[in-house]
C-alpha cells in the first residue's frame, strides 16, 4: 500500500510538471539567401509531430517548451534549434558538399560542377543488395545512352555494354579501367566492392584514353575506407529463381493434330510409337533452383591511412534440371592507402578472384532451352528397357550406345523427329558439361608525391594476371539417325594471360586572382602482355573407344588408349605492347566559363600495325559555360544551369592483331624440276598466301556532343540532355576483293564507315516530407545507326544466322547486322500458302519470280530508344526501391523454325495457323511442301520490345537503439523481387537475352534470364 500511494503520488508530480511546463506555439520563416525555402521540413526531434514550410517560407508549429526543432531540406544543411521563444527565423546555408560533389576522370578528379564532357555516374546504392554477379548488369537502365546486350542469361555468361550504339564490326565493348588499370573484361570483379562506376561517353572525356577509347571507357573505383569510420560488415543473400516466360507449346492430341494435318506423320506411325504419353517439357525440364550469396568486408581508417578488405562467395545454381548450369565464385579485395609523409602517400589496390562455370549445351540446334520447347510431346521422358521401340532396339542391336539413367531406363529418342532430337535429359546426359575455371589477380600500387602545394607526381604499376583453363567429356551416344557417335572425346584448354602497365603523370592545380583556376596533366604510359593458349583432345573411332573405360572418371588423358587419336595446338607465346604519351589542360574563370583540351598519342607495336602506322594522334576539346553563374541570371527557381560542348577523336584496336597487315607465306605442296633428261627432283614450295597491307591503321571514332545539365527547385529538381554525332571510319574489313587477280586472299584493309546520332535525356527528382523520403530518377535515350561505307567490291559482309542460314548483315544504307530476307505478305486465303513481296528493281519493274533479288530489310536489332526508371521511398526505417527498364522497336528474328515443321511446336503458330478455303490466318498450313523462304522472312521477325520490373525491394533497418543493445551499429532486412514481370509481345523466351554482336537480335534459344525471389540482410559491427 506505501509503494502504491508512492507511485500515485510521483505520477501526480509529473503531470503537475508537464501541466505547468505547457506548450509552445511557435512560428517563423525559412529563408536561404535569396528568398524564402519552400517546402522545408520542420521536426520536433525525435517526434513525428512536424510541418512543411509554405510558399512564404512560412511554418506553424506546436511543441513542449524545450524541444529542439529541425529544420531540413534538400541542397540545404540542416540545423537544430531549441524551441526557446515563440517566434523563430533561420536562414538555411547551401550544402557545398552537393555542389562541390567530385567525379573520376582519367588520371584525376573534377568538380561536378565543372565537367565539360559527357560522363554520367552510378554509385554504390545504385547496385548495392541486387542479386547481379556482373558488374556490367548494374549499369542496365541506370544511365542514358549505356545498353546492356547478352546472347545469354546463362549463369556464368557473359554481358557487354554498348555506350552510344555499335560502333564496330569487330567489338563495340567499352574500356573498362579500375582503380587506373586497363581492362578489358571485369567479370572477376564483385559488385559489392564498386564505389562508383563513371562512364564516359563522348569522345572528349574519352580521349585521355586514346586508342582504346573509341566505344567509350568506364572508370571503376573501388571501395577505400572512410576517415573515422571502424567497421566490420556481413551481407547474406539466398535467392530462389525459376524460368517464368516460357512459350506455350501443343499438348499431345494439338501435336497429333497438327502432324498429321500437315501430313508429317501417318496414323500408323502415331498409333505405333505413341504410348498415350503427353510429356510437357518444360515441367520436366527445369526446377527451381537457388543462388546463395556471402559478403564479409571491414575497414578502418585514421589520419595514418586506410584499409578495407572484403571476401565474397556467391554459388549460383541455374534452373535446368540437374547441376549444368552452375556458377560459383570466390573474390578478395585489399584496398589500402598510407601516408608516409606529409609529401609521400602509398596506395594499392587489390582484386583476386576463383571462379567456376559449369555450362550446358547451347544453340539453335541440339540445346537444352531449345529442346524443352520443340521436343514433341509424344515421346517419354524414358523408355524402360523391356519397353524400347524397334528402332532403339535395332540401335543396340548394332552396337550404339543409349544413354541411361540412374534406374537403368533409356533416355528416349523420338520416333516422331528423326532429326535434331533435343530430349533435355539426353542432352545434359551425353557429355560432362563443359567447365570452365578461372583465376584472376589484378590491381594497380601507387606512389604520389606532393612536391608543392597543387602539384602532384603519381607514378603507378598495374598488373593483370588470369589463368584459365576448360574440360569437357563427350561419351560415345546415339541422339538420332543423324547423329551418332561410337567414341569418347576429350577435350581441355588451358591459357596464361599476363598483362602490365606503368604509368606516370603530373597534376598541376592552380589559382590566381581568385578567378581562375588551373588544371595542368601530362603523362607517359607503357603497357606489356604476354599470351600462352594451349589446346589438346584425344578421341576414339569406329573401332576404338579412346578411353579405357566408357566412364566420367576415366575420362581423362592419362587414361587414353593406344589408338587414341590424338591433338594439340598453340603452345606460343604472343607479346604485344603500347607506348603513348598523353596530357589534358583545363581553365575556370569565376566558376563560370570553362575550357579543356587533350591529346594522346599512341604507338602499338608491330603484332598489331606495320611501322609506318603505328602512331594514332587523338586530339578533343570541350567548353562549358555556367549560365546560373552570371550576374544577370534572375531566375531563382533555378540553382544550376549549364552549357556544354565538346569534340574529340579516339581510336580502337579491336579489329587489330596477329600481324594482320603482313604477306604471309605458307607451303603449296611439291614443285618438280629436272637436273637431266631423266632426272626429276620435287621441292617443297612456298607462296604467298595474302598480299599484305602496309597502310593498314587505327579505326578512328569522331565525335560532337552538345549538353545541359539544370538544377532547380531547391535541387530537388536535376536534368541533363546531351545531343550527340559520331562517326567511326577506318572500321577492319576482311574479305575485299583487289582490283587484279593475284591468286591469294587479300589482307583486310580499313574499309568502313558507320554513324551513330542520338539524344539523351536524364531527369531526377528528391524530396522530404517530414520523415518521408522519396525520390525518381528516370532516363531516355534514342540511337540511329546506319552504314555509310564499305568497299565498292563487297555487296555487303555476311554476320549472325539462325542454325539454317544467314540472317544479319552489314551493308551501306542500312543498321549494322540488319535482318535480310522475304518480306511476307501474309497468308493466301485460297492455299494456306505464304506469299512475298516481288520487290521492284531500281526501274520499279518485277520479275514475278521470288529470288535472292527480293531480299529487303526486314528487321534490326537495334532499339529507337531504351529506358530506365528507378523509385526510391523510405520512412521510419522502412525503404522500399522499383526499378525497371525497357526497350522499344528492337527486332527479335525467332530462330527456332525451319523447313523441319516438326520444330514448330509453339501454341502460336498452331492458334494463328491456315485450316480451311477462304480462311484470313495470320501462318500458313501445316504442310510439307511450304516454301522453305517463309522460315527466313518476315514472318520469323518480331517486335522485341520490352519494358521489364527489375527490382522491387523492401527493406527495414531495425531501431539503433535496439541494434545498440547488442553492441550492433546497424542491421537491415530485405526482401526483393527481381526480373519479376516483363511486358512483351515477343512469342520467345525472353525478348532481353537475343544475341550480341553480329548476331544482334538472332534468338537461337538463348538462356533467359530468371525470376527472383530474394531474402537479405546486412549487418554492420
Amino acid at each position: 500500500m506505501k509503494r502504491l500511494i508512492i507511485s500515485a503520488l510521483l505520477t501526480f508530480a509529473a503531470l503537475i510538471g508537464v501541466q505547468a511546463q505547457g506548450t509552445l506555439r511557435v512560428t517563423g520563416t525559412v529563408t536561404d539567401a535569396i528568398g524564402p525555402v519552400i517546402g522545408a521540413s520542420v521536426v520536433e526531434k525525435g517526434t513525428t509531430n512536424g510541418t512543411m514550410t509554405d510558399a512564404d517560407g512560412s511554418f506553424t508549429l506546436s511543441v513542449p517548451k524545450g524541444a529542439v526543432l529541425q529544420f531540413s531540406c534538400i541542397g540545404y544543411v540542416s540545423q537544430e534549434i531549441p524551441a526557446d521563444k515563440a517566434v523563430i527565423d533561420i536562414v538555411l546555408e547551401e550544402d557545398t558538399q552537393m555542389l562541390e560533389e567530385t567525379v573520376v576522370v582519367g588520371y584525376g578528379v573534377q568538380k561536378k560542377s565543372s565537367v565539360t564532357g559527357a560522363i554520367s555516374s552510378v554509385k554504390s546504392e545504385d547496385i548495392q543488395n541486387r542479386t547481379i554477379l556482373s558488374v556490367e548488369q548494374g549499369l542496365q537502365g541506370k544511365t542514358a545512352g549505356v545498353q546492356i546486350v547478352s546472347g545469354s542469361a546463362a549463369p556464368g555468361s557473359s554481358t557487354s555494354v554498348r555506350i552510344r550504339g555499335i560502333s564496330s564490326n569487330a567489338s563495340s565493348d567499352p574500356l573498362y579501367v579500375v582503380d587506373g588499370l586497363r581492362m578489358t573484361s571485369i567479370r572477376s570483379i564483385d559488385p559489392n566492392d564498386i564505389e562508383s562506376m563513371e562512364i564516359l561517353k563522348d569522345a572528349a572525356s574519352a580521349a585521355i584514353y586514346g586508342a582504346e577509347a573509341g566505344n567509350g571507357v568506364i572508370l571503376i573505383t573501388t571501395k577505400k575506407a572512410k576517415k573515422g569510420v571502424k567497421t566490420v560488415s556481413y551481407d547474406f543473400q539466398y535467392t530462389s529463381q525459376q524460368f517464368t516466360r516460357i512459350p506455350e507449346v501443343l499438348n499431345a492430341q494439338e501435336y497429333i493434330q497438327y502432324m498429321l494435318e500437315g501430313g508429317f506423320l501417318t496414323e500408323d506411325t502415331i498409333y505405333k510409337y505413341w504410348d498415350g504419353s503427353d510429356t510437357n517439357w518444360r515441367n520436366v525440364g527445369i526446377e527451381n533452383s537457388a543462388m546463395s550469396r556471402h559478403n564479409v568486408s571491414f575497414q578502418s581508417a585514421g589520419d595514418a591511412g586506410s584499409i578495407y578488405a572484403a571476401a565474397s562467395y556467391s554459388n549460383n545454381n541455374g534452373p535446368i534440371l540437374g547441376n549444368d548450369d552452375i556458377y560459383k565464385r570466390l573474390t578478395a579485395t585489399i584496398n589500402t592507402d598510407f601516408n608516409v609523409t606529409d609529401w609521400l602517400k602509398f596506395s594499392s589496390n587489390n582484386q583476386f578472384s576463383e571462379s567456376g562455370t559449369t555450362s550446358p549445351t547451347a544453340g539453335a540446334a541440339g540445346s537444352v532451352m531449345g529442346g524443352i520447347i520443340t521436343l514433341d510431346p509424344l515421346t517419354p521422358v524414358t523408355y524402360s528397357k523391356d519397353n524400347l521401340p524397334d528402332f532403339m532396339t535395332t540401335y543396340l542391336a548394332m552396337g550404339r550406345t543409349l544413354l541411361t539413367d540412374a534406374n537403368g531406363d533409356y533416355y528416349s529418342i523420338s520416333p516422331f523427329q528423326t532429326a535434331q532430337n533435343c530430349n533435355p535429359f539426353l542432352l545434359l546426359g551425353r557429355n560432362k558439361a563443359q567447365e570452365n575455371n578461372r583465376y584472376n589477380l589484378h590491381g594497380s600500387t601507387a606512389l604520389d608525391f606532393t612536391f608543392l602545394k597543387g602539384l602532384v607526381f603519381t607514378s603507378r604499376l598495374g598488373y593483370n594476371f588470369t589463368w584459365a583453363d576448360t574440360y569437357q567429356f563427350n561419351q560415345p551416344r546415339t541422339e538420332n539417325n543423324e547423329t551418332t557417335q561410337k567414341y569418347a572425346q576429350v577435350t581441355a584448354t588451358s591459357s596464361t594471360n599476363a598483362y602490365w602497365q606503368w604509368e606516370n603523370f603530373l597534376n598541376w592545380n592552380q589559382t590566381f586572382a581568385k578567378k581562375h583556376s588551373v588544371n595542368v596533366m601530362m603523362g607517359t604510359s607503357f603497357s606489356k602482355s604476354s599470351q600462352v593458349n594451349l589446346s589438346a583432345s584425344i578421341k576414339g573411332d569406329d573401332n576404338d573407344l579412346g578411353i579405357l573405360k566408357n566412364d566420367p572418371n576415366y575420362a581423362y588423358f592419362a587414361y587414353q588408349t593406344a589408338g587414341a587419336i590424338k591433338t594439340i595446338s598453340g603452345g606460343e607465346k604472343l607479346l604485344t605492347a603500347k607506348m603513348s604519351y598523353f596530357g589534358r589542360a583545363s581553365y575556370d574563370y569565376g566558376n563560370r566559363y570553362f575550357l579543356q583540351a587533350s591529346l594522346r598519342a599512341d604507338a602499338a607495336d608491330t603484332s598489331y600495325l606495320p611501322t609506318a602506322q603505328r602512331w594514332g594522334i587523338f586530339p578533343a576539346v570541350s567548353g562549358g559555360w555556367v549560365v546560373s553563374n552570371e550576374k544577370f541570371f534572375k531566375v531563382p527557381a533555378i540553382s544550376h544551369l549549364k552549357l556544354r560542348a565538346s569534340w574529340g577523336q579516339n581510336g580502337s584496336i579491336a579489329g587489330l592483331g596477329n600481324y594482320m597487315y603482313a604477306a604471309a607465306l605458307a607451303s603449296a605442296g611439291n614443285y618438280s624440276y629436272s637436273t637431266s633428261d631423266s632426272n626429276i627432283v620435287y621441292q617443297t614450295a612456298t607462296a604467298p598466301t595474302s598480299t599484305g597491307n602496309d597502310q593498314l591503321k587505327w579505326e578512328t571514332s569522331e565525335q560532337v556532343d552538345l549538353g545541359l545539365d539544370l538544377r532547380m527547385l531547391r535541387d530537388r529538381l536535376t536534368f541533363s540532355a546531351d545531343l550527340f554525332w559520331k562517326t567511326t571510319k577506318d572500321l577492319i574489313v576482311s574479305g575485299a576483293t583487289p582490283s587484279l587477280t593475284i591468286g591469294n586472299t587479300s589482307s583486310p584493309i580499313n574499309g568502313g564507315n558507320v554513324t551513330n546520332r542520338g539524344l539523351e535525356l536524364e531527369l531526377g527528382w528528391k524530396d522530404t516530407v517530414g520523415d518521408f523520403q522519396y525520390g525518381i530518377n528516370g532516363n531516355f535515350s534514342t540511337i540511329k545507326n546506319r552504314v555509310t561505307y564499305i568497299p565498292s567490291s563487297m555487296s555487303r559482309i555476311a554476320g549472325g544466322s539462325t542454325w539454317i542460314s544467314t540472317v544479319n548483315y552489314f551493308e551501306v544504307g542500312y543498321p549494322m547486322w540488319y535482318m535480310r530476307g522475304y518480306e511476307y505478305t501474309g497468308v493466301d486465303p485460297a492455299t494456306g500458302n505464304p506469299t512475298f513481296k516481288d520487290q521492284p528493281d531500281e526501274n520499279g519493274n518485277v520479275d514475278g519470280i521470288i529470288n535472292d533479288n527480293d531480299k529487303v530489310m526486314i528487321g534490326s536489332g537495334i532499339p529507337d530508344f531504351t529506358y530506365g526508371v528507378t523509385l526510391t521511398a523510405a520512412w521510419k526505417g522502412f525503404d522500399l526501391i522499383v526499378f525497371g527498364s525497357g526497350s522499344q522497336g528492337n527486332d527479335v528474328f525467332y530462330g527456332m523454325c525451319s523447313d523441319r515443321a516438326t520444330f514448330n511446336t509453339l501454341k502460336e503458330f498452331y492458334d494463328g495457323r491456315w485450316t480451311t478455303p477462304g480462311q484470313s490466318a495470320k501462318y500458313p498450313r501445316a504442310s510439307q511442301i511450304v516454301n522453305s523462304d517463309y522460315y527466313m522472312s518476315s514472318a520469323m521477325v518480331f517486335d522485341g520490345s520490352y519494358f521489364k520490373i527489375k527490382q522491387i525491394q523492401l527493406g527495414y533497418t531495425l531501431p539503433q537503439k535496439l541494434m545498440q543493445r547488442i553492441h550492433c551499429k546497424g542491421s537491415r532486412l530485405y526482401v526483393s523481387l527481381e526480373d519479376a514481370f516483363t511486358f512483351t509481345r515477343y512469342i520467345g523466351y525472353d525478348p532481353e537475352v537475343a544475341g550480341e554482336g553480329s548476331a544482334l537480335g538472332i534468338d537461337n534459344m538463348s538462356y533467359p534470364n530468371t525470376r527472383k525471389l530474394v531474402f537479405g540482410i546486412n549487418i554492420t559491427l
